[in-house]
């Protein structure tokens, strides 16, 4: 597996680094505090390790304008990478009516530029440079939204845990795609795949 180090909000181009961190322990709190009443992450978890940290990293596998989180959920890894780069166009989808008004009211609070849609994917018409996704849904079905959501020549970016290459083996059945496969930064048993050149199996 290749390796690639971990982003670093110190490391951050176009934005001042005070400013991330401070946006980013803001953001922690609140995921903290909306917690007590709806289920944004788990009680037990570390927000800025197990969440934070782990979300950053995908920062050094994007390179496109505009970007689609699919099941932002609690703001990972979308609202996380829109307050690290603020220069890009972040799309967070969000069908949970309680979750997407989290995310709106982060986004006012903290004056995020990213876009929050409260509707399925399958509702999102536009398409984007990188569809991106942490702990949604099963590869198959990342893959498929992909194929419909990706410009020509974009990409899919995927966080995947340890069953990631049973998965691959199960879609490889429906689908042709170009995959190279990184290791998780933050957790040993846990993958980031890229996925390229998607086409269906006749």
């Amino acid at each position: 597996m290749l390796k690639t180090p971990l982003f670093h909000v110190e490391h951050f181009k176009g934005m001042d680094s005070y400013e991330v961190q401070n946006k980013l322990k803001r953001f922690a709190e609140m995921v903290k505090q909306w917690n007590k009443t709806i289920n944004l992450t788990s009680l037990q978890s570390d927000v800025w390790k197990r969440h934070i940290q782990d979300s950053i990293q995908l920062l050094t596998y994007i390179d496109g304008k505009r970007i689609l989180d699919v099941g932002s959920g609690g703001g990972f890894p979308g609202m996380v990478l829109a307050i690290a780069d603020p220069k890009r166009e972040w799309h967070l989808v969000e069908s949970d009516t309680r979750k997407a008004v989290f995310l709106n009211e982060v986004r006012r609070k903290l004056e995020i530029n990213c876009i929050i849609h409260h509707k399925r994917v399958e509702e999102i018409l536009d398409t984007f440079d990188e569809v991106i996704a942490r702990a949604f849904s099963s590869l198959e079905r990342l893959i498929a939204i992909s194929f419909i959501k990706l410009r020509p020549n974009g990409k899919g970016i995927f966080m995947k845990g340890k069953s990631l290459h049973q998965e691959i083996l199960r879609v490889e059945k429906k689908w042709r795609f170009s995959r190279t496969i990184f290791q998780n930064q933050t957790h040993t048993e846990g993958y980031i795949i890229q996925i390229k050149e998607i086409s269906q199996r006749i």
